[in-house]
């Protein structure tokens, strides 16, 4: 897959099936931060096949037309802040050696874009499902908030176990 039209267009169409699982979040209560996640698995191909430039050209796109699309504007968010981690994520793998400063530098970036994408949600955008649901107990969105960074750990591991699986097995079948 030499050509860049086979590029654009192969980095399209896993534009579209992220877009379409960013829209199933708004139809799915349960979907709202479920469906980012899940939609970023498909910058998986693009970065390990056509490198780090298209995955984020890609990123902007899926996040620009789920702002547009999405009834969910809480799971757009969600994609906004989180969804370029697959790009970033193998490069941290590699430069971080030391696993115990590796996972606390995940873990603190986890919970700074926890807080700033509710911090800018709420106060600066101010959509209003957003704010009346933190404005109730402080217990619960503490809970809630460690929930989160838990999530993204997890969804860690699954992306490095997801990249070599494409690496090993899906690469040869999907990009030829």
């Amino acid at each position: 897959m030499k050509s860049k039209a086979k590029t654009i267009s192969f980095c399209a169409m896993m534009c579209a099936l992220a877009v379409v699982i960013m829209l199933l979040g708004g139809f799915i209560p349960v979907m709202t931060y479920c469906s980012p996640l899940i939609a970023s698995l498909c910058l998986i191909p693009i970065v390990n096949s056509f490198g780090k430039r298209y995955a984020l050209s890609s990123y902007v796109v899926i996040f620009l037309l789920s702002v547009l699309l999405s009834p969910d504007k809480e799971s757009a968010f969600f994609w906004g802040f989180f969804a370029w981690y697959p790009v970033v994520q193998p490069i941290l793998n590699l430069k971080i050696r030391n696993k115990v400063v590796c996972f606390l530098s995940k873990m603190v970036l986890f919970a700074v874009l926890t807080f700033l994408m509710y911090y800018i949600t709420c106060s600066i955008l101010g959509i209003q499902e957003i704010v009346e649901s933190f404005s109730s107990s402080g217990v619960l969105n503490t809970v809630f908030y460690i929930l989160v960074v838990v999530v993204m750990l997890i969804y860690d591991i699954l992306l490095s176990r997801m990249n070599t699986i494409y690496k090993k097995k899906l690469e040869k079948f999907l990009i030829k």
